[in-house]
């Protein structure tokens, strides 16, 4: 049987007037915020534990009331905490066992963290105090690696040892200073400076010819620039110009074809206006209206005559007789025009498969052909001058490169300008690498160059060699004349001396400071190797306490607890160093420290339940503040389901919320529990 709360009864605490409830295996405490879920916990708490540290209670007198908690499962009865009395759970699960951390979750801080786990496993599973006593007395930073002394900070000891080296090191080089000195090597010394001197004054005479030949070259090789820039200007306008009128005379080419294009047919067009002209006053129904005309006349003058005078008939009819003679004598004429036009307009849709039109539109016609054609006369006048200039332009870069036959061509032109560009850019490199030289020959004398000096060759390198064999030569010269100065004064600091000895005296006092420093440093190198040791010791026995948490975490209760919190996304939880990794069904390991919030939280539960199992020898309560606080909306009800279980295996989980989904959740995913389930609100 576990360790389950029976009654709480808390009165006068804070905003807690009276609260006095039966608990179940789940049970679920709601409230909002500033309504007493906070204090009842600290009731809980200051009724149940002793050290409180953990948690962040308030101690005002004035505030607290009086709380009481019936507990089963210490005893054969149930046993009564008070909130002032001194009898605690510590006293019956074990002294100096903090138990609270473990099994309450205050303001949702579900997560323990991988260092506040490790602190709980050295406090429940492995005796570090006796480990910490002999730590303390022996510097940690001290280690033995493979027989070799290993100081992993720079401090105690390491420091003593560091400073000694330091000394004996200081005094070695100094009587190394004095076994160097000698007056054989500063004159040979002196007599290479004087052969480079002598060596110098030569180069310094080429020197002064290779500036005149440098700045000859200069000279030519910028004029050389000038005139090849004339050349490029000149013939960038020439190019350009002659693009101009290159693409002119396309456009002028073009719009000459489209002309005489558009004004093709106007000859036969003229014919058509011509032969239609001669129709254009032929009416096909003249001739049969002065037919009928006539016709009128006749029957007017029988008319007239039979009614009034026969002389007056006789008159209208033969003013009837004109026009019926104008009608058979023209009539054959309509007809043959007729056949006439209707074969121009039958040629004319062959054509342009278009109706002849009127005398008007087809004149109209013509004459903007003609226009057309007049157009086309003034633009073939363009076209000629065009080529005109264009072969002047021709003649011109002919004349300036001498290639009249090659640059007859655009694309010549644009190829040799291109090459004139290219050779201008060697050419200022050139020029811009001789003017480096002579800036850098700046303080150099200007020499002449003539046939007889060309044997005087000036070599950079061999000059810089020089000089630096030379500088090195005089500091080596230096350093030997105040060598001895030097040596005497460093031996006088170093021995702290106030007066002052001749040199071998302090020779021999230095002497005898190396051999007292040495046996310092010996007793020194004794006690860190001893440190070392201890380390060794120390770090073997913690070797140990790994391998007890590593079989906490393989035991079957805490597996299982992880599998069920986790959903069975998790199987296992591994140590490597100082970090917790946790495996996957598929053998994946992923660090503690890269799970999400809502992860933690369901490790460090399942952590808090397989060390609470283990040092209560039995199933105990959890007081849990919206533990799920960081858990998502997915996998919530998922780790409410896993806290129904772990209440139907003998846990009992007290579960404060202020969130209204979280409360839902356990009222809809609790019915399987029946009796051992409670809502309470607050």
């Amino acid at each position: 049987m576990g360790v389950h709360i029976e009654k709480i009864k808390v009165t006068g605490w804070g905003p807690i007037e009276d609260f006095n409830h039966q608990l179940k295996n789940l049970t679920v405490i709601y409230g909002r915020n500033e309504k007493g879920k906070t204090t009842l916990m600290e009731a809980i708490i200051t009724c149940l534990f002793k050290s409180k540290k953990s948690f962040p209670l308030r101690e005002d007198e004035d505030f607290k009331g009086k709380a009481e908690i019936i507990v089963r499962g210490l005893e054969d009865k149930e046993t009564v905490f008070k909130s002032k009395s001194r009898v605690k759970l510590n006293n019956y699960l074990g002294n100096e066992i903090k138990l609270l951390p473990l099994i309450c979750v205050f303001s949702s801080k579900t997560s323990l963290g991988e260092n506040k786990f490790f602190s709980l496993f050295d406090e429940i599973l492995f005796p570090s105090q006796q480990l910490s006593k002999l730590e303390e007395s022996v510097p940690s930073y001290v280690k033995i690696d493979n027989k070799i002394i290993v100081f992993e900070q720079n401090r105690g000891v390491k420091k003593e040892l560091d400073e000694l080296d330091t000394q004996i090191e200081a005094i070695d080089n100094v009587l190394q200073e004095i076994k160097n000195i000698s007056f054989y090597q500063l004159k040979e010394l002196k007599q290479k400076e004087a052969r480079l001197k002598e060596k110098m004054s030569h180069i310094i005479q080429a020197k002064a010819v290779y500036k005149a030949k440098i700045k000859q070259e200069y000279e030519k090789t910028r004029r050389g620039v000038q005139d090849l820039e004339t050349k490029i200007s000149f013939l960038s306008q020439q190019t350009d110009l002659y693009e101009e009128k290159n693409q002119q005379r396309s456009r002028l080419t073009e719009e000459i074809n489209e002309l005489n294009l558009g004004c093709g047919d106007l000859r036969y067009l003229k014919e058509v206006k011509d032969r239609l002209d001669k129709f254009r006053y032929t009416l096909p129904f003249k001739n049969v209206i002065f037919l009928f005309v006539g016709l009128g006349i006749f029957l007017l003058s029988l008319i007239i005559g039979s009614l009034f005078s026969l002389w007056r008939g006789a008159i209208l009819f033969g003013l009837g007789l004109l026009p019926v003679f104008y009608f058979f004598k023209v009539f054959p004429q309509t007809a043959s025009r007729q056949e006439a036009l209707k074969a121009l307009e039958e040629g004319y849709f062959k054509k342009y498969s278009l109706s002849l039109p009127s005398y008007e539109e087809l004149s109209a016609a013509i004459k903007e052909k003609e226009d057309k054609s007049k157009l086309c006369r003034i633009r073939e006048n363009d076209l000629s001058m065009v080529e005109q200039n264009i072969a002047a332009i021709q003649y011109k870069i002919g004349q300036v490169f001498e290639e009249t036959e090659e640059l007859i061509l655009l694309g010549s032109c644009l190829n040799q300008l291109k090459k004139l560009k290219q050779m201008v850019s060697t050419e200022k490199e050139r020029a811009e690498t001789f003017r480096e030289d002579l800036i850098l020959l700046k303080d150099v004398p200007l020499g002449e160059f003539t046939s007889e000096k060309e044997d005087l060759s000036y070599n950079r390198g061999e000059e810089e060699s020089i000089l630096k064999e030379d500088k090195e030569i005089k500091e080596s010269i230096k350093n030997i004349e105040e060598s001895l100065e030097h040596v005497k004064t460093k031996i006088i600091s170093l021995l702290y001396l106030q007066e002052t000895k001749n040199f071998i005296e302090l020779v021999e006092l230095l002497t005898d400071k190396r051999r007292q420093l040495i046996s310092c440093l010996r007793e020194r190198y004794f006690q860190a190797l001893a440190f070392g040791v201890l380390n060794n010791v120390i770090k073997t026995f913690k070797g140990q306490r790994k391998q007890i948490i590593e079989e906490e975490l393989n035991q079957k209760e805490l597996k299982e607890y992880l599998h069920l919190l986790t959903g069975g996304r998790y199987s296992n939880i591994s140590l490597e160093e100082q970090s917790l990794l946790l495996r996957s069904d598929d053998g994946s390991l992923t660090p503690f420290s890269y799970l999400s919030s809502g992860a933690k939280e369901q490790v460090s539960l399942a952590l808090r339940l397989g060390i609470a199992r283990r040092r209560a020898s039995k199933e105990i309560f959890f007081i849990l503040d919206d533990a799920l606080l960081h858990t998502d909306w997915q996998r919530r009800p998922q780790a409410v389901d896993a806290f129904i279980h772990l209440a139907q295996r003998g846990w009992q989980l007290i579960y404060f919320t202020m969130d209204d989904y979280t409360r839902d959740l356990f009222k809809s995913s609790a019915s399987s529990l029946k009796d051992n389930f409670q809502l309470i609100e607050i």
